[in-house]
């Protein structure tokens, strides 16, 4: 009788921490989508966080973030409750809170599990993560737009190129204003295709022979002929500047017509 007990004490342990890894196992997937507005993000791992929990029937959640409140459905403040500051850079910028809208049998912390301390404390350093994560890519983006808005007012014609082993290979990621309508093209008929197409072929070989003669310095301003919309070929000086981003090289390429 007593062998039996512990196999239904121990299963019943082994049914918690699976619910515990699987709701962090869920936190994580939402990480990653990081198209995903913040907001929405925090509301989701909201909704999943009762799950997560000993008693999911009476169990609802709240993550806090500045002005921004999101709670799992039917919210309801109870007088049982576990709560964990988010914190970054040693600061309490928000809280993410368990509560108990009915009574249960005592456990651990009141009717909660020390398990369950350990997994609201994981759970808030993620969201602390998920914070940070996303306010480095919004500036990281703001900074981009502002630099884009720079080169568009540029008189300069700029192309960024995406570099390959394989010259054919190569891709257009950024073409300014300047450039689009000196050739005719909108940049969405631009930014994605080969530079090839941009380019007449032996003088873009040329000119990827003379930067690489230069092994990493500047090799002053060479000739290249750009390809336009109406089939008319546009002669230009060029020079470049090599770029390494996330471990993928580009070539920064400034132009002027001659």
């Amino acid at each position: 009788m007593e062998g039996e007990k512990d196999q239904e004490t121990l299963l019943r342990t082994l049914q918690e921490r699976v619910k515990e890894l699987n709701t962090l196992y869920r936190i994580t997937k939402i990480m990653a989508m990081r198209d995903e507005p913040l907001e929405t993000s925090l509301k989701r791992i909201a909704d999943i966080l009762p799950q997560g929990w000993q008693h999911p029937d009476v169990c609802c959640s709240r993550i806090s973030y500045g002005a921004v409140a999101v709670t799992s459905p039917r919210f309801k403040e109870g007088p049982w409750k576990q709560v964990e500051d988010v914190i970054i850079n040693g600061k309490p910028v928000g809280t993410v809170e368990v509560h108990y809208v009915s009574k249960r049998p005592d456990a651990d912390e009141g009717p909660f599990l020390l398990e369950e301390r350990n997994l609201i404390i994981e759970i808030a350093s993620r969201v602390a993560e998920l914070i940070t994560i996303r306010k480095t890519e919004q500036a990281q983006l703001r900074s981009q737009e502002r630099y884009i808005d720079f080169l568009n007012n540029t008189e300069e014609l700029v192309a960024v190129v995406r570099v390959s082993p394989r010259p054919d290979q190569e891709v257009v990621t950024l073409a300014n204003t300047t450039l689009c309508d000196t050739l005719g093209y909108d940049p969405e008929e631009i930014v994605g295709s080969p530079a090839s197409a941009l380019f007449d072929q032996r003088m873009y070989a040329a000119f990827l022979d003379a930067l690489r003669a230069a092994e990493g310095r500047q090799c002053g301003p060479q000739p290249l002929m750009l390809a336009a919309k109406n089939a008319t070929m546009i002669p230009v000086k060029a020079d470049a500047h090599r770029l390494t981003l996330s471990n993928k090289r580009y070539l920064f390429i400034v132009m002027e017509r001659t």
